[in-house]
């Protein structure tokens, strides 16, 4: 039976997830599918080491609002 890693061992360095995300333009949800997880948490690591989001990562609602200030 193959090894299972926690989710807590998948993170990756902050570095790491701000260099795939900002340098080599690697989208959310294929960062998600490089370390196993969901969508939703790469999201959630995102926010937890304040790495800012692409405009394409906002919604249309989001996007209104910003435009409107």
């Amino acid at each position: 039976m193959p090894k299972r890693f926690s989710v807590a061992e998948r993170k990756p360095s902050p570095d790491d997830l701000e260099e795939l995300f900002w340098d080599e333009g690697v989208l959310g949800w294929w960062i998600a599918m490089i370390y196993g997880v969901h969508y939703s948490l790469v999201m959630f690591w995102m926010r937890e080491e304040k790495i800012p989001l692409m405009r394409r990562n906002l919604s249309d609602e989001l996007l209104e609002q910003i435009d409107e200030r």
